[in-house]
């Protein structure tokens, strides 16, 4: 038993305990590379290589078993897949130091075992052999093509060790086949070989060299040696080709029958080719497959580029479209950045007066309305009180009804797409509808305001007259009596007590009775005269007071007192409400007011009115809620018309509601009456809310007690 130094092959540094153990035997070397592992095993001097799992560990293995040394892993035995079917069969792994001498005994009694079978391990020396081997691998690396590099291979592979015939078969990554291609010779069509297939199966299935020095009839040969034509395969040496521990391929060379077998020494000689038959042909591959690449981007890129045309056209057709979009567009449409025009279409150009290539870079304002400064109330000077509209009059007395629309895309924010609508004609229609509408309300208020001042007139004058005609058949009567008081006075009693009988004492009687009941009459009439007189007065005097910022909840609280006084209990409270609403208090209270007032009325002893008020996101609530008769139906789409009236003649005057409905809808808000009868009523008012600190509730859940002590 030789006691050489052992070669070491490690990644990182060596385990400590395998250190000591080592050196106690005087057995250790060092740490080298695996190229010189490799290396000093053909060279003699070493015979076993203790290695982990370094890269291409092993591709190492198999080069320093074939090479006729022995191998030990260090580290848990290799799995299937890490082995690949490359590692030699008896190579040992172990992790105990304490073992690895013995290991070490083990792998050199099985590498003596193979020398005595018969597979010396000696080198090939230096000489004509070597030479001729470098000048092979040097005119191998010379060929450009995978063709020619397979057949220069063939033929160093012939020559270098004597042969009749030579193959190169490379191993399918996809099926793990051996192919034979077209060029090794004698083939036309390409070739496989299984990995239980001959002699080049075995050597790319154990990824050793392998000699067979009688290709009898029971050799491993495989079917593909009946491509050498002209002599029968009578001896094979092939070698594995490995490139970062895989097989690529397999060469293999031939001798016929009736020459001598090969021997170490031609096997040695094709294993010292093979490394760089490896390099050539994965270099070649590699090439080829880089060429490829390159053809294939190159015809990506071409398909890229005229993807890239037609994008370019479609975008600019698309553009076309959309600019004669917007130019077919008969009002004036811009994108604009704040008030600076980045484009416009026709007809804003037109409506400008200027090529439409001279407006971007200019403001709106200098553009339309011949303006240093924006236009009064432009929406623009605005962006963060959305939504982007209103109305804007130019000097020339043009009124242009304004939208924005911002950019989804714009980070900024400044974008603003923006769209002019001529409306002037349409705010001249609606000025002389308006005016038709307020003379037709005029006439219809007019109308009714005669129709019924004429009522109360017509049965006053009536009553005049018939008291007139009263009042003279008295004076008649008056005239005996003064005739029969004279004569009383001049002691003429008979003509006295004859004038006394002649006068009607019960029909006189009657007639002033009548009289005082027409007087009593014409007297209510005058009064409602009157009522309606000061109806009217309040109507007039609905634009005449200044608008503020209004407490709904005080406006409820002052109209519930003057409206119910001592009788405050028969009203629920419930006010919610916190915001302030821009409108006169005077005529809100007026509204209220009135909408008391009818649900006061409708009431009965023991019914109850509820008033309630509360926030909403934009608008302000009042709502009134009686327990009353109710309106019928048929009734409530007249009791905003003025003078109408289901209370009946007398106790209403039909103004009321009137003049709440144009309170309220001056005020911007809404008034809506949801009525059924025997169920009650509910009169609901809806205000804009005015852009004001919100205060604390002011009645926030009073009770009755509460109003009531607010009546006094």
């Amino acid at each position: 038993m030789t006691t050489l130094p052992l070669i070491l092959v490690f990644r990182s540094a060596m385990p400590e305990a395998l250190r000591r153990a080592l050196e106690e035997a005087g057995r250790l070397r060092g740490c080298t590379s695996p190229h010189e592992a490799a290396r000093s095993i053909r060279s003699g001097w070493g015979q076993v290589v203790i290695c982990d799992r370094v890269p291409g560990w092993q591709a190492l293995v198999a080069r320093v078993e074939s090479a006729g040394g022995a191998a030990i892993l260090w580290g848990a035995p290799p799995t299937p897949e890490e082995g690949r079917q490359l590692i030699p069969p008896g190579v040992e792994a172990l992790e105990d130091p304490a073992s690895i001498l013995d290991a070490v005994a083990r792998a050199e009694r099985r590498r003596q075992a193979r020398l005595e079978r018969g597979t010396p391990a000696d080198v090939l020396p230096p000489g004509e052999a070597v030479e001729r081997a470098i000048r092979f691998t040097q005119s191998i690396a010379s060929q450009a093509t995978l063709h020619d590099v397979i057949a220069e291979s063939m033929a160093c592979a012939r020559d270098l060790c004597d042969a009749d015939g030579a193959m190169l078969l490379l191993v399918d990554p996809d099926t793990g086949d051996l192919c034979l291609l077209p060029q090794c010779e004698g083939t036309a069509a390409p070739a496989r070989l299984h990995p239980d297939q001959g002699v080049a199966s075995r050597v790319a299935r154990e990824a050793r060299p392998l000699l067979v020095t009688d290709a009898g009839p029971g050799a491993e040969l495989s079917s593909s040696h009946g491509a050498f034509a002209g002599f029968r395969p009578g001896s094979v040496v092939a070698v594995p080709l490995l490139f970062s521990g895989d097989v690529i391929g397999v060469l293999e060379a031939v001798r016929g029958v009736d020459r001598p077998a090969f021997t170490a020494r031609e096997l040695r000689c094709l294993e010292q080719l093979a490394p760089h038959v490896a390099v050539s042909v994965h270099n070649t591959q590699t090439r080829l497959a880089l060429y490829e690449s390159r053809e294939e981007l190159l015809r990506y890129n071409l398909r890229l580029e005229e993807r890239v045309r037609e994008r370019t056209a479609q975008i600019a057709r698309a553009q076309r479209e959309w600019v004669a979009t917007f130019d077919s567009i008969g009002e004036p449409v811009a994108l604009q950045d704040g008030f600076t025009l980045r484009r416009a279409n026709l007809a804003y150009a037109r409506r400008a007066g200027v090529a439409v290539k001279e407006l971007p870079g200019k403001t709106c304002h200098e553009l339309l309305a011949r303006r240093d400064s924006p236009c009064p109330g432009c929406p623009l000077g605005a962006p963060s009180k959305p939504p982007l509209s209103g109305d804007i009059r130019l000097p020339d007395g043009t009124v242009f009804t304004f939208h924005g629309f911002k950019l989804l895309d714009d980070t900024a924010g400044d974008s603003v797409v923006v769209h002019y609508r001529d409306i002037t004609a349409k705010k001249l229609l609606e000025a002389k509808l308006r005016e038709s509408e307020r003379l037709a309300s005029v006439g219809q208020l007019a109308s009714g305001a005669a129709h019924e001042i004429n009522n109360p007139l017509a049965f006053m004058v009536s009553n005049l007259r018939n008291l007139s005609e009263s009042l003279q058949e008295v004076s008649q009567q008056l005239q005996v009596l003064h005739g029969a008081a004279r004569a009383f006075a001049s002691g003429q009693r008979g003509d006295a007590e004859r004038a006394l009988c002649g006068v009607d004492f019960e029909a006189l009687d009657g007639e002033l009775r009548e009289g005082l009941v027409m007087i009593d009459e014409s007297l209510a009439g005058g009064e409602r005269v009157g009522n309606i007189v000061r109806s009217l007065r309040e109507l007039s005097r609905l634009e005449m007071t200044r608008e503020e910022l209004t407490r709904v909840n005080d406006s409820v609280l002052r109209s519930v007192r003057a409206e119910f006084g001592e009788d405050a209990r028969a009203v629920g409270l419930e006010l919610s409400a916190r915001a302030r609403t821009w409108l006169s208090p005077l005529h809100l209270d007026q509204a209220l007011g009135h909408v008391l007032r009818n649900a006061r009325q409708a009431i009965q002893p023991g019914q109850r009115v509820f008033v309630r008020t509360w926030d909403e996101e934009r608008t302000v609530v009042i709502e009134v809620q009686d327990e009353g008769r109710g309106i019928p139906q048929e009734c409530l789409g007249r009791v905003f018309e003025p003078f109408f009236t289901v209370a009946g003649i007398g106790r209403s005057v039909g103004l009321g509601l009137t003049a709440a409905h144009g309170i309220v809808e001056r005020s911007g808000g809404t008034i809506d009456i949801q009525s059924r009868v025997h169920h009650g009523t509910t009169v609901r008012i809806t205000l804009p809310r005015a852009e004001a600190p919100a205060f604390p509730a002011s009645a926030e859940g009073l009770g009755p007690d509460a109003v009531a002590e607010a009546a006094v």
